[in-house]
């Protein structure tokens, strides 16, 4: 029952839409940002030693669906 209960009030929220983070705008400060700039980063900059890293942020894929994050095959990662 609590499954079922579950599904039924989660098909009641709208889905995200697989572009929803594109649409927001950059993050201009925050206790990130500021961690950051405390340990030398500079925007515009690539993160390291040589500022060489990657400059732009992670990118993430909405998950909309209520299978779980292993879902889809492959079972669990060996340890």
């Amino acid at each position: 029952i609590g499954n079922e209960l579950v599904r039924r009030e989660a098909s009641k929220a709208p889905a995200p839409s697989a572009d929803f983070f594109d649409h927001l705008a950059p993050i201009e400060g925050g206790r990130g940002m500021a961690l950051l700039e405390k340990m030398g980063w500079r925007k515009g900059h690539g993160l390291g030693r040589d500022e060489k890293g990657t400059t732009e942020p992670i990118s993430v894929k909405v998950k909309s669906d209520m299978a779980g994050l292993m879902a889809g095959g492959g079972g669990a990662p060996s340890p």
